[in-house]
């Protein structure tokens, strides 16, 4: 935004927009008397837009009538017991289970402390999964789908390292994840977001990608790289 000299004959205001346009309001000195209040109503209106006072904020002054109550504590809003219920989880899918192994964030500082995973993995089994993971980020749950049992996982990159190694367990993991999910139990498709350049760079340091493939540790999943 750039406001003109108070030396020309006019008053300007001119904004340089990101789509590389210019628009310009003048207020003529010479033919408008109120020229000047003009612009000076003009910049406080724009200053409101641009510059909202934080009581004006969408997340401030917008109130559902449930939560208007001061005393109303937020972190009990969120239940995860009650989210994976709801997308099934143990009620409508007994292919899931919720888990607390992670309850004291022992094993994965970055993920929750409830947890769902396949039915039939025991949570014992979890703990060496948990190692073979970079920052202990196993599959997990993310969403399920209650009418087709479809399910969205997500965890890190696997430690395989620049010698290829493995782990039984979370291919015991990742094989019951495919059983547990009902809408394509012969497939199990990972997406890697990296680039694959990135992928093997990562191996020099201790991590790596899953090797799929009919002789491979995972010969049920199919990997794809998303590029980005």
């Amino acid at each position: 935004v750039k406001i003109g000299s108070k030396q020309t004959k006019a008053y300007d205001i001119e904004f340089d927009c990101k789509d590389l346009r210019s628009v310009r309001f003048q207020f003529s000195k010479e033919h408008d008397k109120n020229a000047h209040e003009k612009r000076k109503k003009l910049v406080s209106i724009l200053e409101d837009l641009l510059f909202p006072k934080k009581e004006m904020l969408f997340a401030f002054y917008f109130k559902n009538d449930k939560y208007k109550q001061d005393s109303l504590n937020g972190w009990n809003i969120y239940h995860p017991e009650t989210e994976y219920n709801r997308l099934g989880v143990g009620n409508m899918n007994k292919n899931w289970k919720i888990t607390y192994i992670n309850s004291n964030h022992e094993h994965c500082k970055s993920y929750p402390s409830v947890l769902a995973v396949p039915s039939s993995i025991r949570d014992e089994d979890l703990i060496p999964a948990f190692r073979f993971r970079s920052k202990g980020r196993i599959p997990v749950l993310s969403y399920l789908n209650p009418h087709t049992g479809a399910a969205i996982c997500r965890c890190s990159q696997p430690m395989t390292g620049a010698f290829n190694k493995s782990s039984q367990d979370d291919e015991k993991l990742l094989t019951a994840i495919l059983a547990a999910n009902n809408s394509n139990p012969q497939r199990l498709y990972l997406l890697d977001a990296r680039p694959k350049a990135n992928a093997v760079a990562n191996m020099a340091l201790g991590g790596g990608y899953e090797s799929t493939g009919s002789h491979s540790n995972y010969p049920f999943c199919q990997l794809e790289f998303l590029g980005l």
